[in-house]
């Protein structure tokens, strides 16, 4: 019949002798300096091995010792698991203090040192043994339960990023769907009035999927390639509405390598054009800025239409509610959006996020 495997100890072996090493060296320092400062030599034979054996004894059996401590604590009953412990304590403290007998005594007669071993002393060191092993099961308990709430806390943290990432993925789901409906409700408005036309969205719109596509596993990309999409978005509507879209772009150089959430702009846009353009009938000017401001990243997006009488009720659609909660779960409350109306009328909306060239770790 096989052995049963013992227990891993939380820490490595090694570990443990160079803790016994540690104390050793302690030990033995303090039984030095009382002969040190009464001028008295140093019995280097008779007391230079006793650290040295109780300690290293206890490093060589600390897996057997774990190993019967992990097997007591998995006891049910209260009282069967602290007697368990009890006898164990009393039967490793006995054989731990007959072991260290033995080999101190063949040390001292091998240095040819005054043999000090006797019942008393054999008492004191199993006492001291006893006592000793329950300071190990403590380093024991405290060793798992500080490991324990480490996994605890990385287990909670995987969840939560898992959490993170699968809303984050539920959003994309969300808004890639919504920013389709709305570019072939374009298309079929184009078809009673030019086919060519149509066929130029179609086009251009396929370009535009087949780009997002290969974004798919991104959640950021750089302002950069957020307004390569947002200006093949602004071509599918530009064939649409023609000379009555104007877009002007006040793009900071120093802007176009930080990260921004993918597609954070492109609803604020769409929302410009059906809100500012579409409505009115006449010229509209949607003007996109990019600006950084410390370490700060400052996106706007400002249309010439009619504006809202109340901007902070505005947000409360699909394109702009999902553009929020993106924020949200990717700077985790470290962000700005606002509406306002600017001066001369109109509608726009201030993202202020961090500046970063780094992709954040979700």
């Amino acid at each position: 019949m096989p052995l049963p495997r013992l227990i891993s100890m939380p820490l490595p072996l090694r570990y443990a002798f160079l803790a016994a090493l540690v104390m050793s060296a302690l030990k033995i320092l303090a039984s030095y300096l009382p002969f040190v400062f009464a001028g008295v030599r140093y019995p280097w034979q008779q007391f230079l091995a006793v650290p040295f054996l109780g300690y290293f004894l206890w490093a060589l059996i600390a897996p057997l010792v774990y190993h019967f401590f992990k097997s007591a604590a998995g006891l049910r009953a209260w009282g069967w698991r602290w007697s368990c412990q009890a006898l164990l304590a009393v039967t490793v403290a006995c054989l731990h203090g007959f072991c260290e007998s033995a080999i101190y005594i063949v040390w001292v007669r091998l240095a040819g040192g005054a043999d000090l071993a006797n019942t008393s002393y054999l008492s004191n060191i199993i006492l001291q043994s006893f006592v000793e092993y329950w300071i190990i099961i403590g380093a024991f308990a405290a060793i798992d339960l500080a490991l324990g709430s480490r996994d605890k806390l990385f287990r909670l943290a995987l969840a939560e990023k898992q959490l993170t990432l699968a809303q984050l993925r539920a959003l994309k789901m969300q808004l890639n769907p919504h920013f389709l409906f709305n570019a072939l409700h374009s298309v079929g408005a184009l078809m009673e009035d030019s086919i060519d036309d149509a066929q130029k969205v179609l086009a251009r719109l396929a370009h535009l999927l087949r780009s997002m596509l290969d974004a798919d596993n991104k959640h950021t990309v750089t302002l950069g390639q957020e307004m390569t999409w947002l200006n093949d978005y602004l071509l599918v509507e530009g064939v649409r509405f023609g000379e009555r879209l104007q877009v002007k772009r006040e793009i900071a150089e120093d802007t176009l390598q930080a990260v921004v959430p993918y597609l954070i702009l492109q609803p604020l846009v769409e929302n410009a054009v059906k809100h500012g353009l579409a409505r009115s009938g006449q010229v509209g000017q949607i003007t996109l800025i990019s600006r950084r401001v410390g370490d700060r990243l400052q996106l706007e997006v400002v249309d010439n239409g009619a504006g809202c009488p109340d901007p902070s009720r505005f947000g409360k659609g699909v394109g702009t509610r999902n553009v929020r909660e993106r924020l949200d779960q990717i700077f985790a409350g470290n962000y700005q959006l606002r509406f306002y109306s600017p001066e001369g009328g109109g509608f726009g909306v201030l993202i202020n996020i961090p500046f970063s060239l780094e992709h954040p770790t979700l």
